[in-house]
């Protein structure tokens, strides 16, 4: 999916090259991680889910999460696609907390 509003900033992007209102084009995303993996996981793991991603729907991350035992998924609203990067040590402090079972 591509924001129309974001379509413009990202012209010469694969993603939205030619891209028209009411148009839909989809890309073929290559695999980004082997299922059968992310099942077998037995390591501690906290995932972020930002419910207000512009380029994540939020159902992909929690189906992604919920391929992993034990996850412990923090689904929020409180940031962006850039939350990591915008106010990092909050959010590596909450996911901290959720491996540890702080929170």
């Amino acid at each position: 999916m591509v924001c129309i509003s974001a379509r413009d900033s990202l012209a010469g992007t694969n993603a939205a090259a030619g891209a028209n209102d009411g148009e839909v084009h989809r890309v073929r995303v290559p695999r980004l991680y082997d299922e059968d993996v992310l099942r077998a996981n037995t390591v501690p793991v906290a995932s972020a889910i930002y419910t207000e991603d512009l380029y994540v729907e939020r159902r992909f991350g929690e189906e992604t999460a919920a391929l992993v035992p034990g996850v412990r998924a923090w689904v929020t609203s409180e940031f962006d696609h850039n939350g990591l990067r915008a106010h990092g040590e909050r959010i590596l402090d909450r996911l901290l907390d959720l491996v540890r079972g702080r929170a």
